[in-house]
């Protein structure tokens, strides 16, 4: 335990080492089969097992993994990666169609949908906060889709940036908020599981995840925790759910250095691979 957390002994943290973890354990059959198993090509996002908040004030995480269906109060483990994602929807509510736009730097979106998809209003809005194709091409980041198609982008932030960005721009209802939404996004590693579970913060998470990383006082590859989940009430009086994440224990040095490696750094260079990084005086 790091000298300056002073905890009484009825909240001590727990103190966690490789061998509570089954994919890190010496002989790991979970880390043989995550080999066998695996292609060689790294992560992709589709491979983790999605989970998002509950809605309409839930107070259960559903988790749909390989096993099967899975319902919990709280989902422990290690965050060994966190990031943002904002996702425009072709209507204010989620659903299953893909969405619109996809930002994974909160910068600049991608055009995720053939354009002939992408509802007739946006059509007319989207090519007006669209990144020009020469600067693109200036900063090398032209690219195609699977159909030969150069993918479109948009600002997502910045001067010229989507009106769906603003506070006010939602068609919901009473809503004050914004039609293209932010997310949070962690990747949680449970003990008994070789994949992190990917977690899906919707706006009204994001700043207790933000307050609870501000105050943790070790990497957050060394801490672990709980996220349960509680209930609050929207100004229109709807009910929705929030997370409550707590540290609940400690992992070794060495522990903790392992899955830096093997999760988080994976994970890093997945989530560049989508960015685009372009400097652009229109975005500034």
């Amino acid at each position: 335990m790091f000298p300056f957390e002073r905890r009484s002994m009825s909240t001590a943290l727990v103190q966690y080492q490789k061998s509570d973890f089954s994919v890190l354990a010496d002989g790991s059959e979970l880390a043989a089969a995550m080999l066998e198993n695996g292609d060689g090509a790294g992560f992709l996002e589709s491979d983790f097992p999605r989970v998002k908040t509950p809605s309409g004030g839930g107070m259960f995480w559903t988790i749909n993994g390989a096993n099967g269906m899975e319902s919990t109060a709280a989902i422990e483990g290690v965050i060994v990666f966190r990031c943002q994602k904002g996702i425009l929807w072709k209507a204010d509510e989620t659903s299953d169609d893909k969405p619109v736009l996809v930002s994974d730097d909160m910068k600049y979106a991608r055009l995720n949908i053939p354009w002939s998809e992408v509802p007739a209003d946006m059509q007319q809005v989207l090519p007006n906060h669209e990144v020009p194709a020469e600067v693109l091409k200036e900063a090398g980041a032209l690219r195609e889709d699977a159909e030969g198609n150069t993918v479109r982008y948009f600002y997502w932030d910045g001067p010229n940036k989507l009106p769906y960005c603003e506070f006010g721009s939602s068609t919901k209802a009473g809503s004050k908020g914004k039609k293209a939404k932010d997310y949070q996004i962690l990747y949680v590693l449970r003990k008994s599981e070789a994949l992190p579970l990917r977690i899906q913060l919707g706006p009204t998470s994001i700043m207790p995840i933000r307050k609870f990383f501000r105050q943790l006082n070790v990497p957050h590859t060394m801490a672990y925790v709980s996220l349960g989940l509680k209930v609050e009430k929207s100004a229109s009086g709807k009910d929705y759910s929030v997370v409550v994440p707590q540290r609940t224990g400690t992992l070794d040095p060495a522990t903790a250095s392992v899955i830096k490696e093997k999760y988080k750094e994976e994970l890093q260079r997945m989530h560049d691979a989508g960015r685009l990084n372009i400097v652009d005086s229109a975005a500034e």
